[in-house]
C-alpha cells in the first residue's frame, strides 16, 4: 500500500504477501501523514517534511525538509529513485531528482498545458503518471498529458478514493467505495471487469499483485483478499 494516511501510534508494518510473513516498524515520529516505500526505505510525509525511516534500527532522519512551496500534498511516490509530490493546491507535480543519499533540487514535473489537479483523489507510477480524479483518470508521460479515456464503463465513478497500478500490473485498479467496487481497467481505457460488495465500502485503500492473481484490500486494523477472477 502507497500514500497510507498514517494514525499517531508510529507503526509501520511492512508484510511480504509471498513469504506471508511481516516486519513490525517502529518510528520515532508522532505525526505521519503518508508513506511510501521501495528497496527496503519507507519515506514517511511528515511536519518536518520528507523523512526516511531505516529498516534496521528504525532511525529517521530528514530527506527533503518542509517547502513553502508546498500547498495541498496528496501524496507522493517514487520512480527510478526519483521522488514526486502531488499537490492539489497549485495543481504541480514536484519531482525531486534521485541523487546518491540525497534527492536533487526539486522541478515542476509538468512541462506545459498545467491541467487542473485540484480534483485529485489518488496517483500513482509506473513509468506513467496516473491520477484519479472524481470522475476520471489522467494519464501523464515525459511531463506531458496524454489522451486518455474510458471505455465500456458499466457506470461512472460515486466515490473513488484509490488508483493501483504497478510495473507488473497490465490493468489499472479503481477502489469506489461508494459503489463498494473495485473497478479492473486497462491501460488502454477499456474496462474489463469489476469486483462488488458490501465490505468494500468500508475499505480505503488497496493494492492488486497479478503474478500472484490477489486483490489485497485495507480495511481498518484489517487487510481483505479477494482472488482474481
Amino acid at each position: 500500500f502507497e500514500n497510507l494516511r498514517l494514525g499517531k501510534d508510529g507503526i509501520v508494518y511492512l508484510l511480504d504477501f509471498e513469504k506471508k510473513s511481516n516486519f513490525v516498524l517502529v518510528y520515532s515520529l508522532s505525526d505521519g501523514k503518508v508513506l511510501t516505500a521501495y528497496d527496503s526505505k519507507v519515506l514517511i510525509f511528515s511536519p518536518l517534511g520528507i523523512e526516511e525511516v531505516n529498516t534496521k534500527d528504525k532511525k529517521s532522519n530528514v530527506k527533503i525538509k518542509k517547502d513553502q512551496d508546498w500547498g495541498d500534498i496528496l501524496g507522493f511516490s517514487t520512480f527510478g529513485g526519483n521522488l514526486y509530490l502531488l499537490d492539489k493546491k497549485s495543481s504541480k507535480i514536484w519531482r525531486y531528482p534521485a541523487g546518491g543519499e540525497d534527492y536533487g533540487i526539486k522541478k515542476s514535473w509538468i512541462a506545459e498545458n498545467q491541467p487542473d489537479l485540484s480534483f485529485s483523489v489518488s496517483f500513482v507510477i509506473d513509468g506513467s503518471i496516473w491520477i484519479l480524479t472524481k470522475d476520471s483518470i489522467l494519464k501523464f508521460n515525459s511531463g506531458k498529458q496524454e489522451n486518455f479515456s474510458l471505455s465500456k464503463m458499466p457506470e461512472k465513478f460515486e466515490n473513488p478514493v484509490k488508483i493501483y497500478t504497478s510495473v507488473n500490473c497490465q490493468n489499472l485498479y479503481v477502489l469506489d467505495k461508494g459503489r463498494g467496487k473495485i473497478y479492473v481497467i486497462s491501460k488502454t481505457g477499456e474496462f474489463k471487469t469489476s469486483y462488488a460488495g458490501e465490505s468494500i465500502k468500508q475499505t480505503d485503500d488497496l493494492a492488486a499483485i497479478e503474478p500472484l492473481k490477489k486483490i489485497f484490500l485495507l480495511s481498518g486494523s484489517k487487510i481483505l483478499e479477494i482472488g482474481m477472477r
